[in-house]
């Protein structure tokens, strides 16, 4: 599987792609690019991640890379907590953290996002716990999203530092550090950050702010130089000096020597008190110190660190285990690039919970792993199946009931005389359904035709001298018909008036209409009702 490890650094972006093979690694290819240098001092604290995702992007567009890609929070972007939970049982630990986690944070529990590792210890569950602030978090995940960057995992130094212990203990591609206890300083270019390890797990973590850059800076207001200038000096004549060197250089080597170790100093105490906050919360010592880092490349950094800590100091290079077929790396792109192997590693780690892609932020590109096993996801199926295929038959079967019902039903209608259909037609019922059901339509709207003709012409006749009444009618009379009826033989129909002279009239009127034979009117000069009856119309 292809690996592309990516270091959100500062000073510059890191790729580091990797081919894992079953019991091995092998390093593919290592590229570094530089972000300009107005963009790394500006803001120490605040990572310019829209110009590394532009440099990402132009990478990924450049190499055409097809696999698992893995990049990592920028560290100024998180906090850790350590947590000791009281149960034995890793799933009921995880669903304590939230309420574990201390009130001191630097923004409210519920706009946070976090992740966590979780292991046993004596009679408990350790937990290191990783935070961002959710709006932070939401902010960078986005513009990797915008620069068409599609992580696999996102995750954290801190969480990659834990993978390598983890993986050192069982001798899995990495080597276990024989040391029980030690202190891992990454030197980078705007932050310091050191990791204190007990038993192959990390206990504590800090940050400083004293590293590459503020060196930078030092050289350039002390001699009046470009930034430009102060960081190639610094990396191709920084040094540092034992006590015992100063009598060996000249004068200006001195008062470089003491410029750096003046520079360092707000350093070195910070790691005294990582160190003594270390003695005293586990009681005992460190055993010994680790470098990594582009900074810890500086000349005799390590002499330098090993007098004024007074520990033995080593350089921590994990990548020289990999194989590297035709790639030929330096001592000092090792160093700066750690972070990216270690962020590369966590691919290998059966702990789903490093990973800050979970909740609203799951991926759903084909390139992570799976969450579940093809037993588990083929058992689901299976019974999906199953399912399916007994709701199928279960339909057919009342299908098939209903369908001879029908079939009985219709053969009961079509043997109805009053349709008049041959025999060669109710046989087509099976054979040619269409042509039966044209034939009855026909017969429908024939009849249909016919009953409407007669209604059209019953109406017309009886309406007419409903007419001829309606017409004798003017609105200053003020009278209305009340009810009309007219039947073949006779006809009735009542009028109401509010004016009995107007109903007389209307009386005498019907009274001398030729067209009227027989007709008997009455006249309730009470209730002012006039009715005609039995009148029969030519």
């Amino acid at each position: 599987m292809d690996i592309l490890s990516i270091d959100f650094g500062t000073y510059s972006v890191k790729f580091l792609h990797l081919f894992l093979e079953r019991k091995s690694m092998i390093l593919k290819g290592f590229s570094e690019s530089l972000l300009p240098t107005q963009e790394t001092e500006l803001k120490r604290y605040e990572p310019p991640i829209e110009r590394q995702c532009e440099i990402i992007k132009n990478y990924l567009i450049q190499k055409q890379f097809v696999g698992k890609i893995i990049v990592n929070i920028p560290s100024e972007l998180t906090t850790s907590r350590y947590l000791t939970l009281p149960t034995e049982k890793l799933k009921k630990a995880g669903l304590m953290i939230p309420y574990q986690l201390d009130e001191n944070l630097p923004f409210p529990i519920n706009e946070s996002h976090y992740s966590s590792i979780l292991y046993r210890y004596n009679k408990s569950v350790k937990a290191i716990v990783n935070i961002t602030k959710l709006a932070d978090f939401d902010i960078f995940y986005n513009e990797l999203l915008n620069h068409d960057i599609l992580p696999g995992m996102i995750t954290t130094s801190l969480f990659s530092l834990h993978t390598y212990l983890t993986l050192g203990q069982t001798h899995q591609i990495v080597q276990n550090i024989p040391e029980k206890s030690f202190l891992l300083l990454d030197i980078g270019h705007n932050t310091t950050k050191g990791y204190l390890v007990k038993d192959s797990a990390v206990v504590a973590n800090h940050i400083s702010g004293i590293a590459g850059a503020f060196i930078n800076e030092t050289i350039a207001q002390m001699y009046k130089i470009s930034l430009e200038e102060a960081i190639t000096y610094k990396h191709t004549n920084c040094f540092f000096l034992n006590q015992s060197q100063y009598n060996e250089v000249d004068e200006d080597q001195k008062e470089f020597a003491k410029l750096m170790k003046q520079t360092m100093t707000p350093l070195l105490r910070d790691i005294h008190q990582w160190i003594l906050g270390y003695r005293i919360k586990n009681i005992e010592l460190i055993e010994c110190i680790y470098i990594t880092g582009g900074t810890s490349n500086i000349k005799n950094i390590i002499g330098f660190l090993t007098e004024e800590l007074e520990l033995p100091v080593k350089k921590f290079l994990p990548l020289s285990i990999l194989r590297k077929p035709k790639i030929n790396i330096s001592q000092s792109m090792e160093s700066g690039g750690t972070n990216a192997f270690l962020c590369g590693l966590t691919s290998l780690s059966k702990m789903a919970n490093i990973n800050f892609l979970k909740g609203e932020y799951s991926p759903t590109s084909t390139q992570t792993v799976p969450l579940y096993s093809l037993a588990f996801i083929s058992l689901r199926v299976l019974i999906l199946c199953v399912f399916m295929i007994g709701a199928l038959i279960l339909e057919n079967v009342i299908l098939s009931k209903n369908d001879k019902v029908v079939t009985t039903n219709l053969n009961s209608i079509l043997g109805k005389k009053s349709l008049n259909l041959a025999e060669g037609f109710k046989a087509q019922l099976k054979k040619n359904p269409d042509a039966l059901l044209k034939t009855v339509q026909k017969k429908e709207n024939a009849i249909e035709q016919e009953i409407t003709t007669l209604m059209s012409a019953i109406s017309i006749n009886a309406v007419n001298p409903l007419f001829k009444f309606n017409a004798m009618l003017t609105p200053e009379m003020r009278i209305h018909i009340t009810s009309f009826k007219n039947s073949e033989d006779e006809l009735s129909i009542i009028f109401k008036g509010e004016i009995l002279e107007h109903l007389q009239a209307l009386e005498k009127r019907l009274q001398k209409d030729t067209s009227l034979q027989k007709a008997k009117t009455e006249l309730n000069s009470k209730n002012l009702v006039l009715s005609l009856k039995k009148v029969m119309v030519k």
